[in-house]
């Protein structure tokens, strides 16, 4: 792969360099993670408006150690670290030939050139994980997953004819950060360049359910006697706004209205993929048409049904993520990382559930796994909680008006989630 390179001279003062590099670094990974949160009282004006420099050679496991010295619990920027800060496994590998390869050549995608070893990845690592009928994987890049994948539902229902083809997704989801669902988040979205598809809300109660399907199948008929027909509708496993996951039978009745209308399920577990809910990934009942997974994933794409008959799309992926995909799967196996979120998951809800008793400010707890969201009661009290744990030393997302959510490595501990459930029930 180094051959790729038009300089021979560029190849090997890389090299050069590297060596250097790799022989500083070994000194200053740290070998342990820290006792627990260690905030100085000199920086914590900094800490609070978030002008926080991290020195993340210095970081280890769910630590992160800023430019002051301060040591934090960090459960929300290991989001997409899933095996915290300097993992031994991903510092192995970074330390190999193989990385070096990948590193340089980065910028190849996977619609360029394939490695010896790619396909035997795919089969090793990501379909032994696929979800129940999804025997086929595409790689993308650059966040456009849900993108790719609308267009190619959109693709397989093309006729020929001119039709108008739309998508149906829920308020305060993920993917409405992107331009086809902006109007999800953002107010005068009429001044943007953007997709005039329907939404409806995310059910808040297992009583609002039937309202919801209702909704969605009035969506699906209406557009499709607009002779604009809903070829994808997506929805999260678990919402991303409250962090509530609907009814195992919602999912069940959703999946019918799809299939009677011809509309892909289009499933997005970015948020909730690779072991965040304690499960590779969400499971229920009904079979989606296509999964989408990223983030804590390292790599990203989805799962699909192989009977597609778009074989020649080419999306391109990233063989860089792909060969860090490898070392998590590695270590999530052997560490056995989804069985411990289970475990830690149900013992942080445990204590969390006892810390937020009788808080008037704090609403509830949801989510699933480690993914949790400690509700608030409105957005004053959302950023009082945030700033309370910045000062305890643990970093969440503030999460709008609605609290703060908690998105950890794998690696969490029980003593990490103690530490969480100490801070949270000292806020006032």
């Amino acid at each position: 792969m180094l051959k790729v390179i038009g300089s021979e001279a560029v190849k090997q003062y890389y090299l050069a360099q590297r060596v250097l590099y790799l022989l500083t670094r070994s000194k200053t990974t740290p070998t342990a993670e820290p006792k627990g949160p260690q905030v100085s009282a000199g920086s914590l004006r900094k800490i609070l408006t978030n002008d926080v420099s991290a020195y993340q050679e210095s970081s280890s496991g769910n630590y992160i150690v800023d430019a002051d010295g301060n040591v934090l619990l960090d459960v929300c920027g290991t989001e997409q670290n899933p095996l915290g800060y300097n993992h031994d496994a991903l510092l192995k590998n970074a330390y190999s030939k193989e990385m070096d390869a990948h590193v340089i050549n980065s910028f190849i995608t996977t619609n360029d050139t394939v490695g010896a070893n790619q396909f035997k990845q795919i089969e090793n690592l990501l379909m032994p994980i696929a979800p129940a009928g999804l025997n086929s994987v595409t790689f993308t890049k650059g966040g456009s997953a849900i993108e790719k994948a609308i267009m190619t539902s959109m693709a397989e229902r093309n006729t020929g004819l001119g039709e108008r083809f739309t998508a149906l997704g829920f308020s305060g989801s993920n993917h409405g950060f992107k331009n086809s669902f902006v109007n999800i988040h953002f107010n005068n979205t009429h001044r943007l360049p953007s997709f005039d598809w329907p939404i409806v809300d995310y059910p808040n109660s297992e009583a609002a359910e039937s309202k919801t399907l209702e909704e969605v199948q009035t969506h699906l008929r209406n557009q499709r006697e607009r002779s604009s027909p809903v070829t994808a509708l997506l929805i999260e496993p678990v919402h991303f706004a409250t962090g509530r996951s609907a009814s195992d039978n919602f999912f069940k009745e959703l999946r019918s209205l799809t299939r009677d209308s011809e509309t892909a399920l289009v499933v997005d577990a970015t948020e909730t993929g690779c072991g965040a809910t304690g499960k590779s990934f969400w499971g229920f009942t009904g079979q989606a048409d296509y999964l989408i997974f990223g983030k804590r994933a390292l790599v990203e794409g989805y799962y699909s049904r192989q009977s597609s008959k778009l074989f020649s799309l080419t999306f391109g992926g990233d063989q860089l993520r792909l060969e860090q995909f490898a070392v998590l799967k590695q270590a999530i196996d052997n560490e056995k990382l989804i069985d411990r979120v289970s475990r830690v998951g149900a013992h942080l809800r445990r204590q969390l559930e006892n810390a937020t008793n009788g808080k008037s400010k704090i609403s509830g707890l949801t989510g699933q796994g480690t993914a949790l969201h400690i509700n608030t009661q409105d957005e004053t009290s959302a950023q009082q909680l945030h700033s309370h744990l910045l000062r305890s030393g643990v970093i969440t997302n503030l999460n709008g008006s609605n609290g703060v959510t908690l998105r950890p490595a794998l690696i969490l501990e029980e003593k990490h989630a103690d530490i969480i459930a100490q801070a949270v029930q000292r806020f006032q």
